[in-house]
């Protein structure tokens, strides 16, 4: 849908008209009145990563028009986040270079033969992690805005368009 995203009335600090003013807390309520409200405890199945963050941004999501219907994107949200912080401290204890290994065989005094692998990163070519982390940002932002996660797209579905007039039953059968 083309346009700006819309901001929940009480973070818009735009001038609106009293009538876009009760389009739009129309349209906040028919997002949220009818569905139960979204589970605070994290599913047993996440992660520990996953299960802090789905109980951190549940608590916030109260105010906001996120309900158990929309558990599946957040389980999916608090997945993917999980999967980019353990990608994050890959680059971290490895640096962003992906690490390989040089084997030297060398002679001891004994005459045994010693093997030592060093591990050194390669600079021409990326830690793998960094591409996990890509996907998994994309991703986060994806369930974000995908299937009415946030306030905005699902304001987005219930908003009628600019000039869109209620239809009366009288409008559709004459």
């Amino acid at each position: 849908m083309a346009g700006r995203k819309i901001k929940p009335l009480k973070n818009n600090k735009s001038h609106l008209t009293n009538d876009q003013k009760e389009i739009r807390t129309n349209a906040e309520k028919s997002a949220s009145d009818p569905f139960k409200k979204l589970q605070n405890t994290p599913p047993k199945h996440l992660g520990k990563i996953a299960r802090y963050e789905y109980q951190r941004v549940s608590q916030e999501l109260d105010e906001m028009p996120i309900r158990n219907l929309d558990r599946a994107m957040l389980e999916l949200y608090c997945t993917w986040y999980e999967l980019y912080r353990e990608a994050e401290s890959e680059v971290q204890k490895n640096g962003i270079y992906a690490i390989g290994q040089i084997q030297e065989t060398s002679i001891d005094e004994d005459g045994n033969e010693v093997v030592n692998i060093m591990e050194i990163p390669i600079k021409t070519k990326k830690n793998p992690a960094i591409s996990i982390m890509a996907e998994a940002s994309s991703q986060i932002k994806s369930c974000a805005g995908n299937l009415g996660l946030t306030v905005d797209s699902r304001m987005r579905i219930f908003l009628p368009k600019e000039g869109e007039k209620p239809k009366s039953i009288f409008d559709q059968f004459g």
